[in-house]
């Protein structure tokens, strides 16, 4: 007898149910699927691309607010970092604090890196519970580097022997593996509660926009020179991915912000598709509920359509650090499948907890937009991060936020790079995606650079759907890896300032067992 944690989803086919009384298999399956799902439901808790100055040879240190597992988790946490000249190692930490009551430190450690490259530097880190913000930073003596991006998400080496804070249970295989072993009505139920727990108790990451947490070294304000004082100033501005979101949902949204000087209330504001709220810039993490407007509900194209704006007080600065968002699908723990005493276990009951599991934990999370500064300087054009994908998934289209900043290169088309499509980071050139620059039309204006306000249009890669690179790799979907487990993928888009994964592609579920 043993608690296994398998490494992909095992579909149970239809034959297998056809006696089940005579066969506990299919409930020893969804069981083995449930925990599964302990390891390989993973979406990202946070995922930002920094919003920073290139090439710099100082320190620099990001917050970004945070809502872990109830389970303290085991968590991987994966930036990416450019370099410029030298072969200084990089120096990196990683802190949580709760309610500005002091940093812990609970990752750190040097990685080497060469000249002019992109370093992948790929930790652990167990969050308590209780964290409401890390601390990420980095350094490399007197050698250049830029800070790419962060992902954070679920490591596959959770794997508990007791139940859990967030009602996961797990399960000893020896319970219907035996012979002669009995389904009784819990065993039932616990793989449906424990899939259930387990989705309720990640929340899904839908926005960030982050830059650094020290105004000395923040590359934007908001203040007179950049606005009329008292006037709302565009941040970000991007589109996640909520795919099948049936209707309106409501998410978490957080700030941390400063001030240099006057009062400190309402000075950062976050729409999501019409509904907003405000939040103060007193250093703290804030919080508030927001009702966020679902388009195509329903549907694998459901998304979310995200605004961020800073404001200040007259005479003042207003310093935004870090805005994230953040849910997670509401579902009942304690709905049973058997509540009355009855005959023994019908096929109807058992296909309800097969394909119930099966349902909760294959089922595509979200995908949030990312927002950061890629385009005002040239050492910012390339910007590498990585998506954490979904079970089931085939294709995806990339969502790029452009904005007109300039002149010249700036209007170059962009460009995504990805794993599987091109083998990031070798990036053959007739396997990257390319995605016209728009000519015309706008959605809202950056003036945070007092660039005179300039034009914001979201723009799609495509989806057109080929397995391999066509001849021309414009309008194209970017193809992913297709596993009954969590795949992850490395991105890397040129001249953007925003970009989200949409699913345009899945499995269906009646197919599942063909993967």
């Amino acid at each position: 007898m043993a608690v296994t944690y398998p490494s992909t989803y095992a579909v149970t086919p239809a034959a297998a149910m056809v006696l089940p009384p005579s066969d506990a298999a299919p409930v020893s399956t969804a069981m083995l699927n449930a925990a599964a799902g302990y390891q390989q439901h993973t979406p990202p808790l946070v995922s930002a691309v920094y919003t920073v100055d290139p090439l710099v040879t100082r320190q620099t240190s990001f917050r970004v607010p945070i809502a872990p597992s109830d389970d303290g988790l085991v968590y991987r946490v994966r930036s990416y970092v450019r370099t410029g000249t030298g072969t200084t190692a990089i120096s990196w930490s990683v802190e949580w604090q709760t309610a500005g009551g002091g940093w812990t430190s609970i990752a750190s450690g040097t990685t080497s890196a060469g000249a002019s490259t992109v370093v992948e530097i790929s930790t652990t880190a167990t969050i308590p519970a209780a964290a409401d913000e890390l601390r990420l930073r980095y350094s490399r003596g007197t050698d250049p580097y830029t800070p790419d991006s962060v992902t954070v998400y679920p490591d596959s080496s959770n794997a508990p022997s007791a139940r859990t804070a967030s009602g996961f249970w797990p399960y000893d295989d020896g319970l219907l593996t035996a012979a002669g072993a009995p389904i009784n009505t819990e065993l039932l139920h616990r793989p449906l509660r424990n899939a259930r727990a387990i989705v309720t108790d990640r929340q899904q990451c839908l926005l960030s926009w982050v830059q650094e947490d020290d105004t000395a070294n923040a590359r934007y304000s908001v203040a007179g020179g950049s606005a009329v004082d008292g006037s709302w100033v565009l941040l970000a501005h991007g589109v996640a991915s909520v795919p099948y979101a049936a209707g309106n949902i409501t998410a978490t949204v957080e700030a941390i912000a400063s001030v240099g000087g006057g009062a400190t209330g309402d000075l950062i504001r976050i729409s999501a598709g019409g509904e907003e709220v405000t939040l103060d810039a007193d250093a703290a993490v804030n919080a508030a509920a927001l009702q966020c407007v679902v388009q195509s509900p329903g549907t694998l194209g459901a998304s979310i359509r995200w605004t961020v704006w800073a404001n200040n007080t007259s005479g003042n600065e207003t310093y935004p650090h870090a805005i994230t968002a953040h849910y997670s699908p509401t579902h009942a723990p304690n709905d049973l499948l058997v509540k009355t005493p009855d005959a023994p276990a019908s096929t109807h009951i058992l296909a309800a907890c097969v394909r119930g599991v099966e349902s909760l934990l294959l089922s595509p999370w979200a995908q949030p937009a990312l927002c950061y500064d890629g385009g005002t300087d040239t050492d910012l054009l390339s910007r590498r991060f990585v998506a954490a994908i979904p079970p089931a998934c085939q294709f995806a289209r990339a969502a790029i936020v452009r904005s007109d900043l300039g002149q010249g290169t700036l209007q170059s088309d962009s460009t995504i790079a990805a794993t599987t499509t091109s083998g990031v980071p070798a990036s053959p050139g007739s396997a990257i995606v390319t995605v016209d620059a728009p000519t015309m039309g706008t959605e809202s204006y950056f003036d945070v650079t007092a660039a005179g306000g300039s034009p914001v249009v979201v723009w799609s890669s495509g989806d057109n759907l080929v397995s391999t690179p066509p001849g021309s790799t414009q309008d194209r979907g970017l193809e992913l890896v297709e596993a009954l487990a969590a795949g992850y993928e490395v991105i890397e888009v040129t001249r953007s300032y925003g970009f989200a994964l949409h699913l345009c592609r899945v499995r269906s579920p009646a197919d599942w067992q063909d993967i």
